[in-house]
């Protein structure tokens, strides 16, 4: 079974890989207007293919800023991305490649991402409109689909508190999942 630290390693290569590919941060046009690029990791699936090989793929979103961004009426520029690598013994063995932009979720897995997400958030409005100091985490939280040979897992990754500490949510089917999650903001 996949481990959090295996999840942390995944992403940090996938992170490199997003950075080494967009210029990230604060930039300035050829007329001297800013902007500020950033994005955000939406899902993540590792295939284990073999003993000590996987199959990765993420799709992200790329935002672009402006000063003349303004919400709603001037929203940031929004472009979203899929690529997909090898992993070979904890080592990258092939350069990402394109792949396909929208996802291949079975309806029942997006149902459940999409419950989550909106639990997770009415949980910190219903702090926020009741005065109490909304836990911290980060929202949309990163949904990972972990496939293997004999078992399938699907997976939370939420970072919670005010030092952002990764907590992995895990269950072997989607409504699992869901519970689990449930659980875990009982319990928090």
């Amino acid at each position: 079974m996949i481990e959090l630290k295996d999840i942390t390693e995944v992403n940090q290569i996938v992170k490199k890989q997003i950075e080494t590919e967009h210029r990230l941060g604060e930039q300035a046009g050829g007329s001297g207007h800013l902007s500020y690029v950033s994005y955000r990791l939406g899902n993540l699936k590792i295939e284990i293919k073999a003993k000590r090989e996987k199959l990765v793929t993420y799709w992200y979103t790329l935002f672009i800023e402006s000063e003349f961004t303004v919400e709603p009426d001037n929203p940031p520029y929004e472009y979203n991305y899929c690529r997909s690598f090898k992993i070979v013994d904890r080592v990258q063995i092939t350069e990402p490649v394109e792949c396909k932009s929208g996802t291949a979720d079975i309806p029942e897995w997006a149902r459940a991402k999409q419950e989550i997400g909106n639990r997770l958030k009415t949980r910190y409005d219903s702090e926020w409109d009741n005065g109490i100091r909304p836990l911290s985490f980060d929202l949309p939280p990163q949904f990972i689909e972990l496939i293997q040979k004999n078992s399938d897992f699907y997976i939370c990754l939420l970072n919670v508190g005010d030092g952002n500490v990764p907590t992995l949510i895990k269950s072997g089917t989607h409504g699992g999942l869901l519970k689990e999650v449930y659980l875990f903001l009982e319990n928090l």
